[in-house]
């Protein structure tokens, strides 16, 4: 009887708009740690008939995310729900599946403060204490969010090395153009 399962009654609120529902990590349903997709299903009138589901296991995640982030390019990536779970993180991301960073992420409390779908925060690590810049982007309406960061200092080399090499290339345009005027 699923009738008192979250993933089942999320889609019984009248007035809601009918959108994806993400639970928590959950071992009851398959007896592993997992993580259920529900989208109701409606009639012509707006009525409810019942809903469709899916659930997914740790080892999707992972894959996921070298997708989205295949050249490692970020120093940490992290994958949680709206309830601030985590479904994957890179540095030992079987260790922290399912655990909960709505008491230790600054930037997590920040993202879901401000409502928008993509943020940036600069701020201290609470893995490491190192100042870091962070990019929080919702995945659509999904329910699942992606945080991508690096440490400050790397990003700010970066940058200098372009300008350098950005205005060594101006200066030499301009010696080359005046010099063929």
């Amino acid at each position: 009887d699923v009738s008192r399962e979250p993933y089942f009654t999320a889609h019984l609120i009248r007035g809601q708009a009918s959108r994806l529902f993400t639970s928590r990590p959950d071992k009851r349903l398959l007896g592993v740690t997992a993580v259920t997709f529900t989208l109701p299903v409606v009639g012509a009138n707006r009525q409810f008939l019942g809903i469709v589901g899916v659930t997914i296991g740790f080892k999707f995640f992972p894959n996921i995310l070298q997708a989205i982030n295949p050249d490692d390019s970020a120093s940490m990536s992290v994958i949680f729900n709206r309830d601030g779970d985590l479904l994957y993180r890179r540095s030992e991301p079987e260790k922290f599946f399912g655990n909960n960073i709505v008491k230790v992420s600054t930037v997590f409390r920040e993202h879901a403060g401000l409502g928008r779908q993509v943020t940036r925060h600069i701020g201290p690590s609470a893995q490491d204490g190192k100042t870091r810049l962070f990019l929080v982007r919702d995945v659509g309406d999904s329910g699942l969010s992606l945080i991508l960061s690096r440490q400050l200092d790397e990003v700010l080399a970066r940058w200098r090395r372009n300008v350098v090499i950005y205005s060594l290339i101006f200066i030499f345009t301009i010696v080359v153009v005046g010099f063929l005027a």
